[in-house]
Formats: C-alpha cells, structure tokens, sequence
C-alpha cells in the first residue's frame, strides 16, 4: 500500500478508486459516501467502488440520513469540489 503524507492524498485516492474506503477515518469516509451518493450514484455502485458491503454502505448512509438524492450529500459534494478547485489554483 503506498504511503500518503497527507489526509487529501487519501483520500483522493479512494475517490478514484485505488484505496479502499475503509483507510479513510470515519468522517473522511462518510464525506466520501455522501459526495457519491450526491453525484447520483447507486448504493451497489457506491458500495464496490468504495470496496464495501452493500449493507455497510446503506448503513452508513443511512446513519448519516443520505440518499442519492438528499440535499445534504449535495451540499457536501460542493464543499468538496470547492476545496479541490481551490487546492489546484493554490497549486497553479
């Protein structure tokens, strides 16, 4: 398993696919959950994409009141574009 020096590049990676989801600390998870969730993503598809049950991941979302179609996952999905789009100007 690589090694990341920090939080983002985690998990960005999950995001991608590439680590598991489970690396992830609880709330960085959950932020990815409700970030797939909110791009309209199926339980089954968040769920093997993330390397997780379905169970897991509708227990999770659930937890967090989330579906596909909930504002919340919307608003984090916002948040997250908002701070990648800013991480790459600051890079720029």
């Amino acid at each position: 398993m690589p090694i990341y020096p920090d939080g983002k590049a985690l998990w960005r990676a999950c995001w991608r696919g590439t680590e598991p989801a489970e690396s992830l600390p609880a709330d960085d998870r959950d932020r990815l959950l409700s970030v797939l969730a909110a791009t309209g993503w199926s339980v089954p598809r968040i769920a093997a994409h993330c390397r997780m049950t379905e169970y897991t991941t509708r227990r999770i979302l659930t937890r967090l009141w989330l579906r596909e179609w909930d504002e919340t996952a919307t608003a984090a999905l916002e948040a997250a574009l908002s701070t990648t789009s800013s991480t790459r100007k600051d890079a720029a």
